[in-house]
């Protein structure tokens, strides 16, 4: 159960970092500072990212047990 409640949490912190990432995108997009076709890139790339270092730190705690 101890897993399941850390994986939840891990989870929900990459939704918010997504989230948080995708609105500031979106607000840039919104005003015309890039265009559609780097938000694409960026999005994706953004999102490699947060994966990248949530499961780099994830892959640290796991391996105090």
């Amino acid at each position: 159960m101890n897993i399941l409640k850390r994986l939840g949490k891990e989870l929900l912190r990459i939704f918010i970092y997504f989230t948080i990432f995708s609105l500031i995108l979106s607000i840039l997009y919104y005003f015309n500072i890039i265009n559609n076709n780097i938000l694409n890139y960026l999005r994706i790339i953004g999102f490699i990212i947060i994966l990248y270092f949530n499961s780099d730190k994830e892959s640290k705690r796991s391996n105090n047990f």
